[in-house]
């Protein structure tokens, strides 16, 4: 699980999204934190052309890799999603 502290440093460092196939989703917008507002739950993901796409993207089984959050889930997935 991805905690609140590493999601801050990911953030400073510029918060880019990566999918499970190596695929760069786009840049990490506002955080979505559980019920009990201590965990994050969601990610948001600014993409398309000029960022104004914004998708939803569970954090579970993601994993903070660098400067990016590594996701479980596939660009085809992310990017197909409402």
């Amino acid at each position: 699980m991805v905690t609140r502290a590493e999601l801050d440093g990911v953030l400073e460092a510029g918060g880019r999204l990566i999918g499970s196939d190596g695929t760069d989703l786009g840049s990490i917008a506002p955080i979505v934190l559980d019920a009990s507002g201590a965990a994050p739950a969601f990610v948001s993901v600014r993409a398309g052309f000029f960022g104004i796409t914004h998708r939803f993207v569970p954090l579970d089984g993601a994993s903070v890799d660098g400067s990016a959050v590594r996701v479980a889930f596939d660009s085809d997935t992310v990017r197909s999603a409402p």
